[in-house]
């Protein structure tokens, strides 16, 4: 078992501007080729470029 403090985050996940959280969906879009966000909050599934337009700027999180 690896220590928690050892972990990486399996899915990335950013911040929009107004804290709401998205998350990288699993997919790739088949144009721009961008990882598909999914906002949690149900707002938007787009491509990561389209998401950091509309709702930017993005933060990464991560974990201690």
């Amino acid at each position: 078992m690896v220590p928690a403090a050892r972990m990486k985050a399996a899915i990335p996940v950013w911040l929009d501007r107004e804290n709401n959280v998205g998350m990288d969906a699993g997919e790739t879009h088949p144009n721009s080729r961008q990882p598909i966000i999914e906002l949690l909050n149900g707002q938007a599934r787009d491509p990561l470029g389209l998401i950091s337009k509309k709702f930017g700027p993005l933060r990464g999180c991560v974990r201690p």
